[in-house]
């Protein structure tokens, strides 16, 4: 109970997220099992101005976070991994590592279709003038609604960070890391609360599919280049 409610506590401030305060420090010695086997960490918190509750996912993946973060921070590439999205489109990049971003979202009920924009700022801890070691590093992508059709407030964060080398005596695959991702959501339409459990599916789907990307990414040769480009990016714009 003291581990759970440590973890929620730091999942609610991301700020106290830092590479001293990870989430894998958090997690309970059966949590951390089960991250090791590839299971998913689901966790959902009622909060009192949403009808939806405030959802987050753990998991271990495969790759390194660097890799994870490149892919996400292509943010065009995610109608290929999210569910039922039709197109994600790059709108405005207002500022450094500040981008805005559209998607439209052909849903089946009780989720209404949605046309909704993001501000996503991209980051990495520990903070310093360059990124010294790519692969050690955490990577971080929050975001904030814009403007949405049916929804009053959207908002959330991912987190990538290096899974420990071992864990009891035991070597944890060496490209392996820690994502953590975040969402909460306030629908602004009658009968919301009939549509809780899809919203949350919705989410589970969008991990498991960003999961399922990067494996495809690094399955073959073409999958590696690209993958290598979108890293390359990220780290030109850090």
């Amino acid at each position: 109970l003291v581990s759970l409610l440590n973890l929620i506590g730091i999942l609610a401030h991301p700020p106290l997220l830092t590479p001293n305060n990870s989430v894998w420090d958090a997690l309970s010695e059966d949590d951390r099992k089960s991250v090791i086997a590839g299971e998913s960490i689901v966790l959902e918190e009622s909060v009192e101005e949403s009808a939806w509750p405030k959802v987050t996912v753990i998991r271990r993946v495969d790759g390194l976070p660097v890799e994870g973060a490149g892919i996400f921070f292509d943010y065009e590439l995610a109608h290929e991994y999210v569910p039922r999205m039709d197109s994600s489109v790059l709108v405005a990049e207002p500022s450094w590592r500040r981008d805005h971003v559209r998607y439209f979202l052909n849903l089946a009920w009780p989720l209404p279709n949605e046309d909704y924009t993001l501000e996503y700022f991209a980051d990495f801890l520990p903070r310093k003038a360059t990124i010294e070691r790519p692969a050690d590093q955490v990577y971080w992508m929050d975001w904030k609604m814009i403007r949405s059709k049916k929804m009053k407030k959207i908002e959330g964060y991912i987190r990538f960070e290096p899974m420990p080398k071992s864990v009891d005596g035991t070597a944890v695959e060496p490209d392996a890391f820690l994502l953590t991702y975040f969402n909460l959501v306030v629908p602004g339409y009658n009968g919301a609360g009939m549509a809780e459990q899809a919203g949350v599916n919705l989410i589970r789907g969008t991990v498991d599919g960003f999961v399922d990307q990067m494996d495809k990414e690094r399955s073959d040769e073409e999958g590696r280049k690209q993958l290598a480009d979108q890293t390359a990016r990220l780290l030109d714009v850090l």
